[in-house]
């Protein structure tokens, strides 16, 4: 169309020159022609100032502001996405940890950037948001026309920078930038699927995993020629005579894992101490023992975990408890034997009769110490701790089978690592696949927000296994809402308040602190019965469930539980050290005492018995039969802090935790972890840069 008129055009001036020259006798004159481009003009121009205003006067409505006036439109004082620009300070890539910046800025005529202009700064990495500062303007001529920008990647990867004005992106946004991982951070490099006790055979190499991570446990990235691999070393020890032992070894950087690892081979059987470094400073979970079996033993250990069987070895029991007088005069003859739960002593009277003495939880918590040969039978001896039960001593000659046996059947309960976790997630997939095949589909039901307890049990009175593991669809009476989560979360909330707080009775604490453990209170009001605790016990294995199918359906008990009461849970005996962390007061008076001084500064004497108050009066129980006229001796107070710890830590054994037989594997600060979050804090973590 343009060039029909530019062609109208042309033939005009040509006929107005024939005109003159006397060729053409029309009627066209100079002013008819300079109209005619004037309206040409007109024609050509007024669109494109039509689109430009109008797309002013849209970016001046969707700010919604009182900023923009009829002026401001004429005059091109507003700000424009398309004329607005943003400039990094940095170069891509940057490396996590440092603080950076970037402008934004409008080109053109002074502008006042402010709040009013609707300048959104969005900066995401992944699933995750992250914190900005921007300042807007300023009173100097170069910062009028500028929004100026901060932030702090920690997290290495691809950034996405979005800046938009009002509800638009300026040009070249969302920008992508890209953050590499930091240098390597002693503290937090860590050996991978870590385990205590690592089990090799003679001539075998055997692999170590680490992963080089930074300040902000970022996976360190290196290009082979430049990786500082002369940095890293391991040093092995033989435990019982303590010499250096070198092997062979070698070192190699994994490109696609990104790790580190580390070919050890040893030659000799026995039982070493390892310590992996980073110039020449030892490494998160660096320390761990090796036992060392010959091909013989490590087949016998294969079969005995891939079967699940066990058979008796045979020992000397050398001691119980070292510290105390109840060490044995004789060593006697015992076998031990390593099931995929438990390790058992026994003795056999007549070389008949089987009769148990003592007992050990396979879990980390139980150790075992390394402690050279016996010099009566010439055997090695070990030392077996699991922290509540007195200390064995024992000298068995098959001492690396057991321990080995031990280490494997517990590695293959817990999923193979002894961190935190790595036993979480195996602890999540057991109980997803444990209930794979019930259904997950929602399940409405009301309750009452004034008597959430009584109504909850009532609406869940006939629910089976399968409706515990459906979605609840939670509506409270009388209220409008939809449940997409929220109202469920609040439920649970509220439900574990009614169910664990000290101040409904149906828990107790050992002192009256805010933010003290609870355990079943033995003395409850009789209208609390046992049904619920067996219903609380429900709850509580609703929310470890839905924990483990993570994303929105994540809940957790708000609630705090005593250590004895999470370990009568998993099956472990209650112990007097529990007192610790249950009651620090009684610990540390009555028992520190006891264990520090006996029993000869007390200014009383001390029976087996136990006093506790009883709606304002004093009531004195036996801890035995008798016990009222057992006096307490420097040689009895072991026991005398056993029973105490027995009697007080009595519970309701209605207290069903949803028939989780995975959660007997773990270990008692797993489990409150995972039930309780984390107890303590620590200022140097709060000091220590965060990875948010």
């Amino acid at each position: 169309m343009y060039f029909i008129i530019i062609k109208y055009i042309l033939i005009n001036l040509s006929r107005l020159s024939n005109r003159e020259k006397g060729e053409y006798e029309g009627d066209i004159t100079w002013a008819f022609l300079i109209k005619d481009i004037f309206l040409v003009l007109a024609f050509l121009f007024i669109p494109i100032v039509a689109v430009n205003a109008w797309d002013a006067f849209c970016v001046m409505t969707r700010t919604a502001t009182q900023k923009h006036g009829l002026l401001n439109f004429f005059t091109g004082k507003y700000l424009h996405p398309q004329r607005c620009t943003a400039t990094f300070h940095w170069s891509d890539p940057a490396v996590v940890g440092n603080t950076v910046s970037f402008v934004v800025q409008r080109n053109g005529r002074p502008y006042p950037i402010s709040n009013a202009d609707g300048v959104v700064i969005e900066i995401t990495q992944g699933i995750h948001k992250i914190g900005v500062v921007t300042e807007l303007g300023g009173e100097t001529s170069p910062e009028v026309n500028t929004a100026r920008c901060k932030f702090t990647a920690r997290r290495a990867g691809l950034y996405s920078i979005s800046i938009l004005l009002a509800n638009q992106h300026i040009k070249g946004s969302p920008f992508l930038k890209r953050f590499l991982p930091g240098p390597p951070d002693n503290s937090k490099i860590a050996v991978v699927q870590h385990s205590s006790t690592v089990v090799c055979t003679t001539g075998v190499t055997h692999h170590i995993f680490i992963e080089p991570r930074d300040s902000y446990l970022n996976l360190c990235l290196f290009d082979k020629e430049k990786i500082d691999l002369h940095n890293y070393s391991i040093n092995i020890k033989e435990l019982e005579g303590g010499w250096d032992v070198k092997p062979e070894n070698n070192i190699i950087y994994d490109e696609v894992t990104r790790r580190i690892k580390i070919d050890i081979t040893l030659q000799r059987p026995g039982c070493y101490v390892a310590n992996v470094s980073y110039c020449n400073s030892l490494i998160t979970n660096g320390k761990f023992e090796i036992i060392v079996l010959t091909e013989k033993e490590c087949s016998k250990v294969q079969k005995t975990v891939a079967r699940r069987s066990y058979e008796g070895y045979e020992a000397r029991l050398l001691a119980v408890d070292k510290n105390s007088r109840d060490s044995q005069s004789k060593a006697k003859k015992v076998y031990c034997y390593v099931t995929p739960k438990q390790l058992i002593l026994k003795e056999f009277l007549l070389k008949v009769i089987p009769k148990r003495l003592l007992t050990f939880r396979l879990c980390p918590s139980t150790k075992f110490v390394f402690e050279g040969t016996d010099s009566q039978s010439g055997m090695p001896t070990m030392s077996i701790d699991d922290g509540c039960q007195p200390v064995v001593r024992l000298a068995c000659k098959d001492r690396n089978v057991v321990c080995a046996t031990f280490s494997q059947f517990m590695l293959k309960n817990i999923g193979g690592s002894e961190t935190f976790k790595d036993k979480q997630e195996h602890f999540y997939h057991e109980l997803r696949r444990l209930h794979s095949r019930r259904p997950h589909d929602r399940l409405p039901f009301t309750v009452s927000r004034q008597k959430l307890l009584e109504s909850t049990l009532k609406a869940t009175k006939g629910f089976t296994v399968n409706d515990w593991c459906r979605s609840f669809e939670v509506t409270f009476q009388g209220e409008e809402g939809i449940d997409w989560g929220g109202l469920r979360r609040e439920f649970f909330e509220l439900l574990c308040v009614s169910l664990f707080d000290s101040s409904n009775e149906l828990f107790s604490t050992f002192h009256e602190e805010p933010q003290a453990p609870v355990h079943p209170n033995p003395f409850r009001p009789k209208h609390l019965k046992l049904k619920h605790y067996e219903f609380a016990g429900r709850v509580v294995g609703k929310c470890l469930y839905e924990s483990a199918l993570g994303g929105s359906y994540r809940q957790s008990v708000k609630a705090r539980f005593t250590r004895s009461f999470l370990a009568q849970l998993i099956g472990l005996r209650v112990h007097y050290k529990h007192f610790s962390h249950d009651d620090p007061s009684l610990y540390s008076g009555k028992v520190l005492h006891l264990l520090n001084h006996g029993t000869e500064q007390l200014e009383e004497p001390l029976y087996f018995t136990d006093e506790f108050v009883v709606d304002g009066e004093c009531k004195v129980i036996e801890l035995e039969p008798g016990g009222s006229s057992r006096l307490v001796t420097d040689e009895s107070r072991s026991q005398y802090l056993d029973a105490l710890a027995q009697y007080r830590y009595r519970l309701a054994q209605a207290f069903i935790i949803f028939r989780i037989e995975i959660l007997f594997s773990l270990l008692i600060r797993t489990t409150f972890l995972l039930m309780c979050g984390i107890e303590e804090y620590s200022i140097a973590d709060l000091k220590a840069p965060s990875c948010c």
